[in-house]
């Protein structure tokens, strides 16, 4: 009704359509118009209908307009110029990508021999994706409730390859020492986007598989699903001390005054694996070449 009371050249018509009336008449929108046009000395004819009629189209301005003699006002210069391209979209640092392209593979999660049995990358890959959809939404639930709702979760996988997910993820959330990670304050899936000053303002795009934030500290958590996983005592592999370089960068500049840890969480060993720090320096260092 708004757009019709606006855009109206010449007749606006305002009437009902049906037989329905409102609980309320005096409340509808015809009532509203009807109230107004009252207002403004609207006529009423012989058949009942309210008219308002200003007969402003037989004003000067109008019949001049109409009848093409009226000036025109003369075109802006740009109207006639083309437009400037649009500037291109500015490439973004994704720490998960990041980390491949620096020799890290999506495929490393794919180990052969693990308990899902031999997987080619993309098996893995998705397996992954499976897990991680497990990891997002199981810790809300009670253990006895967890079966049912990993079979909503993934309804198309073989019974005996959502058992194994399942086990692997209830491991995990099984283990007092990753109790933390699981609490129900954390966050999962957390995506991370912007201008990272340390990076030069460069922009980064990503997304956290498990965030916890104190008001003592930022703990920023990556699964990996990978079905052998280094030694305990292993420091991580390059490429994934990379992609948690980023995302602490990242999560400083967004969480100022806080200390930022970042490890990986392998799900195979329920073990977690905490960056080494001079990542984040090295990091820096390279900014420039991304």
């Amino acid at each position: 009704l708004y757009v019709a009371l606006t855009r109206a050249e010449r007749w606006l018509i305002v009437a009902g359509a049906g037989k329905k009336m409102p609980e309320d008449p005096d409340k509808a929108w015809y009532a509203a118009v009807a109230q107004a046009m009252d207002r403004l000395g609207s006529d009423e004819a012989e058949d009942g209908t309210r008219v308002l009629a200003d007969n402003w189209d037989q004003s000067d301005a109008m019949s001049a307009d109409m009848d093409g003699t009226a000036p025109l006002p003369a075109l802006p210069h740009w109207a006639s110029e083309a437009a400037a391209p649009p500037p291109e979209p500015e490439p973004a640092i994704a720490p998960s990508r990041d980390g491949a392209d620096q020799g890290l593979s999506a495929g490393t999660d794919a180990a052969l021999g693990s308990a899902a049995g031999v997987l080619t990358a993309e098996e893995a890959r998705v397996r992954g994706l499976h897990l991680h959809l497990l990891l997002e939404h199981l810790p809300g639930c009670r253990p006895d409730s967890r079966a049912a709702r990993t079979e909503a979760l993934l309804p198309d996988l073989p019974p005996e390859a959502r058992a194994a997910l399942l086990a692997e993820a209830d491991a995990l959330l099984s283990d007092p020492a990753l109790e933390w990670i699981f609490v129900p304050d954390a966050l999962a899936e957390v995506p991370v986007a912007g201008r990272v000053e340390a990076l030069g303002g460069r922009v980064i795009r990503g997304q956290i598989d498990r965030l916890i934030v104190t008001q003592d500290h930022i703990w920023a958590v990556d699964f990996k699903s990978d079905a052998v996983p280094p030694p305990a005592d292993a420091l991580l592999p390059p490429a994934y001390e990379r992609q948690l370089a980023l995302y602490v960068l990242a999560l400083r500049q967004i969480y100022p005054g806080r200390p930022v840890r970042a490890g990986v969480l392998w799900t195979s060993a329920c073990r977690l694996t905490e960056m080494n720090h001079d990542a984040v320096n090295a990091a820096l260092a390279s900014h420039g070449a991304y």
